[in-house]
């Protein structure tokens, strides 16, 4: 969510929850399919989910867009005025918010996480099995790199400072994911700049499929 008072999730069936920082309550969609990622910017909420299904709204209620895709939409993300969606066989959705093209992705794998630090800078994962994919679309265009890593999140931090030469320090961007063994088995990876992975070891909570990740 945006805020305290603006805490958003989703799940099966059209399930859309609100937290309004006292307590939940459920939301009216124009849709019962089941919904698989959401992102905020402010009051307005874009909402994604199982065949091609996006949703814009918030407070006031959803109303249902034309992402012009039947696959399944798993991430949504955006910033400086751009919102992006990813999901099943490759598919990159990029729009103003109201109206979206489909994007060159060079893959058809499952991407499942997507970050954007601005409109032209955009983090996007995903793969299956034990072969994973990392794309990156930004001002110099798209670069993808392929990892034997499942990945299932990323998240971005813009540089706030300098290295000792002068450059941007690149070490701020982590995917997260599993090894082919499991998800649960889990995987940290910081990015450089070009996408090109270093495995870090998270600190790992409770044992079993869902464990917390510090890093």
């Amino acid at each position: 969510g945006s805020g305290p008072t603006q805490v958003w999730a989703v799940g099966r069936g059209g399930t859309v929850l609100r937290y309004d920082g006292a307590r939940w309550s459920a939301q009216e969609v124009p849709t019962r399919a089941d919904l698989h990622g959401v992102w905020g910017q402010g009051d307005a909420v874009w909402i994604v989910g199982e065949r091609g299904t996006v949703l814009w709204g918030g407070r006031g209620g959803f109303r249902a867009l034309d992402g012009g895709v039947g696959e399944r939409l798993d991430a949504v993300t955006g910033g400086g005025g751009a919102v992006w969606a990813v999901g099943q066989g490759g598919v990159v959705l990029r729009g103003d918010g109201a109206r979206f093209q489909r994007q060159v992705s060079g893959t058809t794998l499952h991407l499942r996480g997507a970050y954007a630090r601005s409109a032209e800078d955009v983090w996007i994962v995903g793969g299956a099995e034990d072969r994973g994919m990392m794309l990156r679309y930004s001002r110099a265009g798209l670069h993808r790199s392929e990892v034997g890593v499942r990945l299932r999140g990323v998240f971005a931090i813009a540089p706030d400072r300098e290295s000792r030469s002068g450059s941007a320090v690149i070490d701020q961007v982590f995917a997260v994911g599993g090894t082919p063994q499991g998800d649960h088995q889990a995987v940290v990876l910081a990015l450089s700049e070009r996408g090109e992975p270093r495995r870090i070891e998270p600190e790992l909570g409770a044992e079993g499929n869902s464990r917390w990740l510090q890093a």
